[in-house]
């Protein structure tokens, strides 16, 4: 099976959005960027997505 995601995790500023967004545009993918410090253990505080790289019909 083929994976259909990908979760990076490192420091602040170490280029894993602009290497997501590379990968996905190589592979023309979109790129749904998901920022994590809108949670908390206990529930949403908030979710906000933004789809950079729409897949073109």
């Amino acid at each position: 099976m083929i994976p259909k995601n990908l979760l990076l995790k490192g420091p602040t500023g170490s280029g894993k959005t602009e290497i997501a967004r590379r990968l996905a545009k190589l592979t023309d993918s979109p790129f749904l960027r998901v920022e994590a410090t809108k949670y908390t253990e206990v529930r949403y505080v908030g979710l906000r997505c933004q789809l950079d790289h729409p897949r073109h019909g």
